[in-house]
């Protein structure tokens, strides 16, 4: 079993990155199953002058949004390719990280 994570602060750039994977795992007919997680958000509240109208402020948001693609494969040839599709087509931005697990979950597929 082989999990894949993303996270990223764009997510106009996570979902091209997925878009091109699914596609890459369809052609090369690997099942697969991918979830969207729930999304962090930061609020920072800065004062636009340090010395008078403390009402005035600014607010920033920051929102960090997360994936996981669960790929039930165990033969080494392919998760080797995969790796290096994975590395290939990563765009700036994007953090990934990979679990490998020997031990298949019975009600993945």
């Amino acid at each position: 079993m082989l999990k894949i994570y993303l996270f990223s602060y764009h997510f106009k750039l996570l979902n091209i990155f997925i878009n091109n994977l699914t596609f890459c795992l369809k052609l090369k007919k690997i099942p697969f199953k991918a979830y969207p997680l729930p999304k962090k958000c930061h609020i920072i509240t800065t004062l636009r002058s340090p010395h008078v109208n403390k009402n005035s402020m600014e607010h920033y948001k920051i929102e960090k949004f997360k994936y996981t693609i669960n790929i039930p494969i165990s033969n080494k040839k392919y998760i080797a390719n995969l790796f290096k599709n994975i590395f290939l087509k990563c765009p700036a931005g994007l953090i990934f990280y990979i679990k490998y697990s020997s031990v298949e979950s019975p009600g993945l597929l």
